[in-house]
Formats: C-alpha cells, sequence, structure tokens
C-alpha cells in the first residue's frame, strides 16, 4: 500500500497489537494518494501531547506515613490489611507507565523485597545510555524507549536515548502509583516533618516506556512513539496503564489513533488511566477542558483534588523604623533571619522593551542588587521559576519570593537552587511597600508540613464534559494532585543545564500526579477483585467516591470539573455494583463520535445511552429516560434503593424506577433515569443518584449533569456570499420554549496596510504589535492577517488582553486567542478595555523583514437588532415558542451592505421573549460578503 502510494518510503513505526496502521513522514501529494487508496480507513496528522505537571518542591522525610497520600486515602487499616500489609499490596499486578523515563537507582524502586512477576508477563529490559541490563530488577520488570527520526533530531544534547528519565516526571509519577512503602524522602538540610513515603500499590511491579522526550526546553511527547509505548506496553502483559499526558482533542476527528490504541487496550483487559489535563494553568478561567486521551470513556479520566497536607511557613518583612508586615508563603525554604529584601520591581530603569523588565527577574538584573539578598520576582509564562532561579543565584542572592495568582499559590512551589517561597499576590502588597522603602529585612522560619483544606478541586485541573460530546462526563473521578511528595531525577536535563538542583524527592502538582494514584488504586482492585473487567474497576472507583468541594468555595465542587469526586480504593473494593460497559458499546459510542474511526463500522449508540456510572445531559431541550444497568458483584443478595440529593438554582430534576430493588449475585437490575432540566442555562446542573444497600448501608454515587440551552446546535456561523445591499437568509434551530435572537452589527473593518515585522534576535522572530481599546457592550472582536509575497515559512498572531494598560505587549498581559497567518483570531464577548495584537513570524533568509496586511472587526452596536445606522443587521419577527424540541426558523436581514471588505455581525440567542442579556443561550457569527 505504501509502495505503491509513495514509492521509496519506509514507515518510522507499524502498529499490529492495539491499532493497524504505521507512521510515516509523507508529503501532500502523497497524503491525498494514500486517502485514495483501497483499504485505507483514515490518515491522520502526527500530533503532539504534553505531561500534565506543574513545578516540583523538595522536602525532607520523617518517620511514617502520616499525611502521606496512601494514608489520606485510607489503606493502611483498610485495603492494605486485607490484601496482607503494605509488603502484598498489589503483589503480583504489573502497572506500566507510559511517560519520560525511569530512574532505576531510585529508592522506590528497589526490588529486594519484591517476588518475581507473574509468569504473563512478557517484557524485557532495554539497555542503553546510562541504562545497563542491572538496571532492571523485581520491581521494575520492564523498561523500554521510542524515539522516531524526526524527534531525535530535536533532542536536546543532554538528553538519554535511553528508558533512563531525563526530566524526572517519570520517576515521580511511577513511584507514586507503586513506589515502595517505607522511603525516607530526605532532601537537603530541611526536616519538614512529613512522614515516609509510599506508592498506592508498594508491592506492584513497574514497567516503564519512555515515550517523551526534552525538545527545544521543553516536554513533548508524539503520538507516533505514544502508539509504539502502547503497543509495546499490551503485548507485554500489563494489567494497568497510567498515561499522564495530554493534549487538544481535535473537533474533527475526536477518536484519534491513539484513542482506538487504548479502547484495544481495554478490550485486552488492561485499566486505562489517564490525566485530564492541567486546563486552568495559565489562569484561563475554567476554559480549560479536558484532554485526550482522557476525554475517552473507556478510560479512568482523572482530575486532581487537595490531598492532606502542605509545606508552608510564614515571612515578616521589617522595616528600618520597626514597621513589620507578613504573609502566609508555600514552599519548603529553611529558615531565613534578618536577610536583605529587595523588591525586583524596584530595579526597573525607566523606559525599555516591556519584556526584559526587572521585576521578571531575568533581563535587568545585576548583581550588586540582589547579591546576598532576597529577591521578589514575577514570573510568568515566559519567565518561568527555573529561569529566575538560574538567574538568582548566578548573581548571588540568597532567596526568592515569587508573586502569584490567589489560588496558584495555596500550596505550589519550586525545586530551585535558590531557597523560594511563594506568597499571594494581593498579600504581598504590605511587604513591598515596607521594602520600597530601602534598608528592610526578611525573616521566616523552616517551612513545614501542615494540615489545610482537604478534597477540594484543584484550581489547575481541566474541567468536562468531553469536548466530543457533552452527553459524556469526564473527568469521572479526582485523586490527589497537589504538593504530592514523592521520587525525582537527580540528573534531570534542567539540573545539567542549571535550571534545577540535583535532588532525589520532590513534591509536585498536577493532573500527572492524580492519575498515578488513581492507577495504583486500579492495581490494588486488579488484585483484590482478580475477575472484575476494566470497566467494573472504574465504576466501583467513579460511584464510591468522597465528596469535594468547590476550589475556593464552601460548596460542592460541579460534576463537570470532578466527576464523581475523590476515590476511596477501599470502598471500591466492596462496591456491590457496577455499571460496566462492553467493549463492543465503546466501540459504538467510538463510531457515533467519529465515523470512519473504527473498524468493522459496528452500530452507532449515543453516548448518553452507553452504561456509564454518570449521566451527562448536555443540551436536553425536552424531559427524556436513560436507561442504566448495574450488576452485582457482591457475594450475597443484597436490597438496594435509590434516591436523589443535590439541588438548587439550575439543578435538573431526576427520578429513577425502582426506586428499591434486589439483586442476587451475578444478576443485573435495569435502572429508568426521568431527567428534566429548567430551560435556558449554559451551564450543567447537577443531582446525585444515591444507592444505598439497606443492609449495610454502604452508598454508591452516580453523578447527573445536565442543562437545557433552549436552542440546540444553532449554526455557529452564517455566511452570505455576494449580498445585495439588502437581503434575508433563513436561519434555522431546534429550540424548546421561548428564544429570541439579537442581531448585533454589521461592521466593516479597520484594514492596516503594509505593516512591516521588526527583527527580534535573541528570539529568532519578526514581530509587530499593534494597539487597540475594545469599548463595553462589544459583541465580537475579531483580528485577521495576511502576509505579503514572499511569504515566511511560519507566521501567526496573538491578541492579548493589555492588563498593565502600557499600549505595548508585556508577560503579564492575558493572551484571549492566537492563530496562524489568514486565520481568524476571535472573540466573542471580550472584557472590555486595550488589546495589543502581536504578530510574529519567521525571519526571511534574507535578512529582510515581512510585510502584510491586518483586518480588526469590533462589533459594537449601539442599537442592536435595528437596521439603522447602516450596515445594518437583525433577527426579524416575533421571538419563536416550541412546546418540546422542534425546528423553528429565524428570519435573518441586512441592509446597507456594499463596499470592498466582508462586513461582521454577531447574533446572540436569548431565552425568553425580553432578549435578557443576562439569559444568552449560544451565538452565530454572521459574515456578509458584498456583490463585486
Amino acid at each position: 500500500m505504501l509502495a505503491a502510494t509513495a514509492p521509496g518510503i519506509r514507515p518510522d513505526a507499524e502498529y499490529r497489537v492495539t491499532f493497524s496502521g504505521f507512521a510515516a513522514r509523507l508529503t501532500a501529494a502523497q497524503v491525498t494518494a494514500l486517502r485514495r487508496a483501497p483499504g485505507v480507513r483514515r490518515v491522520t496528522r502526527e500530533r503532539y501531547h504534553r505531561p500534565s505537571a506543574l513545578a516540583t518542591r523538595s522536602a525532607f522525610g520523617g518517620a511514617d506515613l502520616v499525611g502521606s497520600e496512601p494514608d489520606f486515602l485510607g489503606l493502611p487499616g483498610r485495603l492494605w490489611t486485607r490484601l496482607g500489609g503494605p509488603s502484598r499490596a498489589g503483589a503480583g499486578v504489573v502497572v506500566g507507565v507510559v511517560d519520560t523515563g525511569i530512574t532505576p537507582e531510585a529508592a522506590s524502586f528497589a526490588g529486594d523485597a519484591i517476588k518475581p512477576p507473574p509468569g504473563s508477563w512478557r517484557g524485557r529490559c532495554e539497555t542503553g545510555e546510562a541504562f545497563p541490563a542491572s538496571a532492571c530488577n523485581n520491581k521494575l520488570v520492564g523498561a523500554r524507549s521510542f524515539i522516531q527520526d524526526d524527534t531525535r533530531k530535536y533532542l536536546e544534547e543532554e538528553a538519554y536515548e535511553s528508558p533512563r528519565d531525563d526530566i524526572a516526571h517519570g520517576t515521580h509519577v511511577a513511584a507514586i502509583a507503586v513506589g515502595n512503602h517505607g522511603v525516607d524522602p530526605v532532601i537537603g538540610g530541611n526536616g519538614l516533618g512529613v512522614g515516609r513515603i509510599s506508592g498506592i500499590a508498594p508491592a506492584a511491579h513497574l514497567a516503564a516506556y519512555k515515550a517523551c522526550w526534552p525538545i527545544f526546553g521543553d516536554i513533548y511527547c508524539s503520538d507516533v512513539d505514544l502508539l509504539a509505548a502502547v503497543e509495546q506496553a499490551v503485548a507485554d502483559g500489563v494489567d494497568v496503564l497510567s498515561l499522564s499526558f495530554g493534549g487538544d482533542v481535535d473537533p474533527e476527528h475526536p477518536i484519534d489513533p491513539l484513542s482506538v490504541a487504548l479502547l484495544n487496550a481495554d478490550r485486552a483487559g488492561v485499566v486505562v488511566a489517564a490525566a485530564a489535563g492541567n486546563g486552568d494553568e495559565n489562569g484561563l478561567g475554567r476554559n480549560g477542558r479536558v484532554e485526550t486521551p482522557a476525554s475517552n470513556p473507556w478510560t479512568i479520566g482523572v482530575g486532581a483534588s487537595t490531598g492532606g497536607r502542605t509545606f508552608a511557613t510564614t515571612i515578616e518583612v521589617r522595616g528600618p523604623d520597626g514597621r513589620r508586615a507578613s504573609a502566609r508563603a508555600s514552599g519548603v525554604a529553611g529558615r531565613q533571619r534578618d536577610v536583605p529584601i529587595v523588591d525586583a520591581r524596584d530595579l526597573e530603569r525607566p523606559g525599555g522593551d516591556p519584556y526584559f523588565r526587572a521585576r521578571h527577574c531575568v533581563d535587568g538584573i545585576e548583581r550588586e542588587d540582589v547579591a546576598g539578598r532576597i529577591v521578589i520576582c514575577e514570573p510568568t509564562q515566559y519567565h518561568g521559576p527555573q529561569t529566575i532561579d538560574r538567574t538568582l543565584a548566578a548573581a548571588g542572592a540568597v532567596g526568592i519570593v515569587f508573586a502569584m495568582p490567589q489560588d496558584e499559590a495555596e500550596n505550589r512551589t519550586t525545586t530551585t537552587r535558590v531557597p523560594s517561597l511563594h506568597v499571594r499576590e494581593q498579600d504581598l502588597a504590605a511587604l513591598r511597600r515596607i521594602a520600597h522603602e530601602g534598608g528592610a529585612t526578611a525573616s521566616f522560619a523552616a517551612a513545614g508540613a501542615s494540615d489545610w483544606q482537604t478534597d477540594r478541586s484543584a484550581w489547575l485541573s481541566s474541567w468536562g464534559p468531553s469536548p466530543a460530546t457533552r452527553d459524556l462526563l469526564r473527568p469521572d473521578v479526582t485523586a490527589p494532585g497537589v504538593g504530592v511528595l514523592s521520587a525525582y531525577a537527580p540528573d534531570t536535563y534542567a539540573a545539567q543545564v542549571g535550571l534545577e538542583p540535583h535532588e532525589r524527592f520532590a513534591a509536585r502538582s498536577g493532573t500527572s500526579m492524580a492519575t498515578p494514584a488513581a492507577a495504583g488504586a486500579a492495581a490494588l482492585l486488579r488484585q483484590a477483585r482478580p475477575t472484575w473487567s476494566p470497566a467494573a474497576i472504574r465504576s466501583a472507583l467513579a460511584t464510591t467516591t468522597a465528596p469535594v468541594t468547590a476550589s475556593g468555595g464552601d460548596g460542592p465542587a460541579p460534576h463537570v470539573a470532578v466527576g464523581g469526586g475523590r476515590i476511596d480504593p477501599s470502598a471500591a473494593a466492596d462496591a456491590g455494583l457496577v455499571l460496566a460497559p462492553t467493549a463492543e458499546e465503546y466501540r459504538r459510542v467510538a463510531e457515533a463520535l467519529d465515523p470512519g474511526a473504527i473498524e468493522g463500522d459496528p452500530q452507532p449508540l449515543a453516548p448518553r445511552d452507553l452504561n456509564l456510572p454518570s449521566i451527562s445531559l448536555g443540551t436536553l431541550v425536552a424531559p427524556t429516560t436513560v436507561e442504566r444497568t448495574v450488576a452485582s458483584v457482591a457475594d450475597r443478595e443484597a436490597t438496594w434503593t435509590a434516591t436523589v440529593e443535590g439541588g438548587g438554582t439550575g439543578a435538573p430534576t431526576v427520578r429513577v424506577t425502582p426506586a428499591r430493588f434486589t439483586v442476587a449475585p451475578g444478576a443485573r437490575q435495569r435502572l429508568s433515569v426521568a431527567v428534566a432540566a429548567p430551560l435556558g442555562s449554559r451551564a450543567f446542573g447537577d443531582r446525585t443518584i444515591v444507592l444505598r444497600d439497606a443492609a449495610t448501608g454502604r452508598q454508591l454515587r452516580i453523578p447527573v449533569a445536565a442543562r437545557n440551552p433552549g436552542i440546540v446546535d444553532p449554526p455557529a456561523r452564517v455566511r452570505i456570499e455576494q449580498a445585495d445591499r439588502s437581503g434575508e437568509r433563513t436561519v434555522t434551530a431546534r429550540i424548546s420554549g421561548t428564544v429570541a435572537g439579537v442581531a448585533h452589527g454589521l461592521i466593516a473593518p479597520t484594514v492596516d496596510r503594509d505593516q512591516v515585522t521588526d527583527s527580534v534576535p535573541d528570539a529568532g522572530v519578526e514581530e509587530h504589535q499593534a494597539r487597540m481599546t475594545v469599548p463595553p457592550g462589544t459583541a465580537l472582536l475579531r483580528t485577521r492577517m495576511a502576509t505579503h509575497e514572499p511569504r515566511p515559512d511560519y507566521a501567526a498572531h496573538f491578541l492579548y488582553r493589555d492588563t498593565d494598560e502600557d499600549g505595548r505587549w508585556s508577560p503579564s498581559d492575558i493572551r484571549v486567542a492566537g492563530v496562524f497567518a489568514d486565520q481568524d483570531a476571535e472573540l466573542a464577548w471580550p472584557v472590555p478595555g486595550r488589546y495589543v495584537v502581536l504578530t510574529q513570524t519567521s525571519m526571511p533568509d534574507d535578512g529582510s523583514h515581512v510585510r502584510f496586511d491586518r483586518r480588526t472587526w469590533i462589533v459594537d452596536d449601539p442599537r442592536p437588532n435595528d437596521p439603522q445606522p447602516e450596515p445594518g443587521l437583525t433577527v426579524a419577527g416575533d421571538p419563536a415558542h416550541a412546546e418540546g424540541p422542534a425546528e423553528r426558523s429565524f428570519p435573518l436581514r441586512w441592509n446597507g451592505v456594499g463596499g470592498d471588505e466582508p462586513l461582521l455581525g454577531l447574533v446572540s440567542w436569548h431565552a425568553g421573549d425580553d432578549r435578557d442579556p443576562t439569559r444568552r443561550l449560544a451565538e452565530s457569527v454572521v459574515e456578509v460578503e458584498p456583490r463585486r
């Protein structure tokens, strides 16, 4: 097949176990020919994933497990004891970790006390750079690495081309899942009073598959390598897979090759745990969506919540006049007393490029200003804590205080050579005022472990539902993922280039850390319940959870943020009932989500009808009934009752039939769940079905999330070409209740022609900046750039909120949109204020600059739905009404159209007949191309 369509091309990788296909580098013409070849189902572009972890912090060990993740989950004295104690918890189970590799000499992976792997194990230990055959043992029973030639070309010089971990991410997550019990995490000289550490399944075996590599100073995982790693893991015979990485879901093809491979891994009996992603780590305001592969229902999608401890101290700043101010700080820095402190903002000189501001502690720092001092710094996505640490270490600073947003400062620290603390920005104000006067000193006690707010949804954790469909609730569960103390790699790439110290233990935050906890729990259940299918294990973990409160609030976290709640492995082992789809049902749902993605063309199954331990109804415009079937996995007959809990504004009504039932061991019971949601909400409302065993009192919880937007899939875009001066187009949509359309616009663009970029040699790019002001009430903001010939190899433009209002881009500005050239950077209902458009291109080989045109539309209509002033756009007629979901037509009229430029407008759809802007349901972008 490949020989016929692309002669001379050899595959970079071939897949035969969990995916039927190959990977090869092809031209556009070869791709077209291959897509037309008989027997080819789909050709997809290579995509990259990223690990789902944040920064690290180091810690010092103590005497027991108090406060550790196994202790927080209640394993000692419960499930561990039932399995024979920590020396037997997970015995005979192999957990595969696909990640950045492994540090074999870590104490968490010593194999002396572990029995040999089961006879079904077929894996091997690959030798390579800094990874001899002796690296494996009865604990680390397999280690492989996967890297394609294209990845190898861009590999950092310090990277190990072997299973050895050069980033520490893989080592850290592996130890969370299966690290040995009773390891003393001694680091530095600061005793934090924490206990010894252990993995969730300390007697389980580990197989490490390296498929993520350091490239361009970051970490990337090609799906070409990830597929190969998953293939090998399943062929080797792993029981559980832990995947702490993720990438954006392709809206056109949500079931990508890796998703297909993991579905087939499930068919082979492998339990897969996958990280939901850190969609909010850059302050996106809950815009972060669950990533793939956790978006797939055949994985345990894992979000992050808080555990049982934090590491903190109090920093006090004292001025020469005796004034004092203090603030709580997270971190593990050792004791400092009466050390001079300086605010890097006070080191800035007038003028200069905002990117190089001293406040970010990377540029503009002089040794005489910071040597022997503690420095207050403002990190950004471009000036990370590790880069700041390297700069200040070279300049002789003795301490760093990172100014952080509120949520990020709660339990976030970084492994740095210069001792560091994190403080909330608002708490720093008083300290900064004293430091600004000069002559101030700072003191703090050595940071220590302390109790804190447990079972809170982590601010960083991505929300659901699945980006593929609102009818799949993701994530399934949460697990402790904030400040998790675990093994680390002392010789990482970052340590070799001076970006972090050489440490053997660290604490990290992210859904990356929560995922191996769930994988370890799955390993315990595989041992305790060896006959359970992967779907049964997922169900047991998802329905026996502990409640999770909202990040920054006191109420319950929404189901779309935490699924069923925080895992309780001991309760899961005695679930009694499970809701377990079959592998064929998963295939049918995959076919419904992405027709043609699954071999054999199975009959599609609506996602809402999949027998999951959750219910998500994202467009419930009329009352409906869904079915769920519970199966008894208990050893005795039991009578169960079904009740519904929760409520509040926007909550659906839920009724379960039968409300009481008796089920024998191995038997099944079908439940009918009637759901109705109040009209006119873009947000999901939550209820919870609670199944109670009448004899024992044990409970299973099935989350129900539903929303009734009142309108189903109105057109996202309406494009009218060759439009006369006035005209009409009918727009149709399915609605329930009363829905009104309000038109904004039309607006012609502001055109800036022949713009010229400037060189930024240090970054190797060309850039251009432009500023604009967005007035209140703006419905739509769009920018578009078109480069002149000769076109650069790379061109993109980014839209930033100018948060410091200086009229130019700076690292503290918030990026709200970014696209390649000739695409639209677009934002509906933008926050009013100043914005900056940053255009960036590659540097021409001849040393010239790049010329381009930019068009900007600001749809600011003072008289919405009014034909005046021209050009105008209206949704004519009265609001439409339907008693049930029914299709209705809305006349869209335009007038005063002319000129050479496309005109832009927006239709907002509102619940009710009063066009209340607080009841907006959806938007349709309208583009009108005048007749020429």
